[in-house]
């Protein structure tokens, strides 16, 4: 790097340096970026497609309800999700729609299947609503039971 016994290392050796360091910071956000998104894929991928499994899961959602209740709360907030993955994308339930459970796909609309027939009866009441707007868009749909 430095010339000849001087010591002095040439600016263009502290460019390439500089390049080089630049390319390998690009490199690992882009190898970031890609592991994001084949994790976000997965995650759509099982919310469409996976299987909600009542025995497994309504007592541990009594647990939970339970537990909230205990504490003073009237809701509970079950999950989130990108409201991206909904049929119209978030717009009727941004817009209180009474027809937005149409839009509902996958796992959201299997809970909310359970719900009508296991839940409803039984008093309680499902909400969902946009949580987030990044960039001004539409975000996360929160789903909320209420008793």
């Amino acid at each position: 790097m430095s010339e000849a016994g001087s010591g002095i290392v040439s600016a263009s050796a502290l460019r390439r340096m500089m390049a080089e360091k630049e390319a390998e910071k690009a490199a690992e956000a882009l190898a970031r970026q890609r592991h994001l998104e084949e994790e976000e894929q997965h995650k759509r991928e099982m919310f469409l497609h996976d299987h909600l499994d009542l025995r497994e899961r309504m007592p541990k959602l009594m647990a939970r309800i339970e537990k909230a209740a205990a504490s003073g709360q009237s809701e509970l907030l079950l999950g989130t999700f990108p409201s991206a993955w909904l049929a119209d994308k978030g717009r009727a339930i941004n817009s209180n729609d009474p027809s937005w459970p149409s839009t509902l796909t996958g796992i959201a609309r299997q809970f909310y299947d359970v719900f009508k027939r296991e839940l409803e009866p039984q008093g309680y009441r499902l909400r969902c609503q946009i949580i987030s707007f990044p960039d001004g868009m539409l975000g996360d749909v929160g789903v909320y039971l209420d008793w």
